[in-house]
């Protein structure tokens, strides 16, 4: 997705950061973790429990890859 701008809705905002994560963060899967741990939140918080509970399995896949993760 390209042209995001200050009227990008946030739920948009997010879809494309979640993407984003996995390529950016390759190489550092504690900071993926947090990312996607913190981005759960926010879904939560705007009431899109599936998208939610989508990241909080693929963090907990994380981190059960990645036991140093902490």
């Amino acid at each position: 997705m390209t042209g995001l701008g200050s009227s990008t809705p946030i739920k948009a905002l997010l879809d494309h950061g979640t993407q984003n994560i996995a390529d950016d963060f390759s190489s550092q899967p504690q900071v993926q973790f947090r990312a996607i741990m913190a981005i759960a939140h926010i879904y939560i918080k705007l009431g899109e429990y599936e998208k939610s509970k989508q990241l909080y399995r693929h963090a907990i896949e994380l981190k059960n890859k990645n036991q140093h993760i902490g």
